[in-house]
């Protein structure tokens, strides 16, 4: 058997390997991936990219995601159902904001940011998230 043969082999082995996912590519189209590259999600990360400080901390389901596209602090939501356990977690942490998201973000914390709603001020919205400050404990803390 010559080289050409072998080659020739090998590549049509390789397009018969990769042809179902191409198919799938070309049949989806402009199909948007749920994840960070999703227009709401550029639009999140932009707006806490340039309106955040990179020293604040944000809490938020995906902080790893987070970090990367918008280039801040970032702690994931506390994985409990317990509010006290969530209260202390996210005071811990020292956040600064929490990012809720409508399907990403967890029940117990976005029941969490509605029980500390006279605490929170809403920084940012669009269709998929809600960036909301952290405000301090006290009236008076705040001079």
């Amino acid at each position: 058997v010559t080289t050409h043969r072998k080659a020739s082999f090998a590549a049509l082995l390789v397009l018969a390997m990769f042809a179902p996912g191409l198919l799938n590519i070309m049949r989806t189209g402009d199909h948007e991936l749920d994840g960070p590259q999703q227009k709401s999600a550029t639009e999140a990360f932009s707006f806490i990219s340039k309106n955040v400080s990179h020293n604040s901390v944000v809490v938020f389901a995906k902080p790893r995601a987070l970090a990367l596209y918008a280039g801040c602090s970032s702690m994931a939501d506390p994985f409990t159902t317990d509010p006290t356990s969530i209260h202390t977690q996210v005071m811990q942490g020292k956040a600064n904001y929490l990012l809720i998201h409508n399907s990403l973000t967890s029940e117990a914390m976005k029941r969490y940011s509605r029980v500390m709603m006279k605490r929170l001020t809403r920084e940012w919205s669009n269709k998929e998230f809600i960036l909301y400050k952290i405000g301090p404990a006290t009236p008076s803390a705040n001079q």
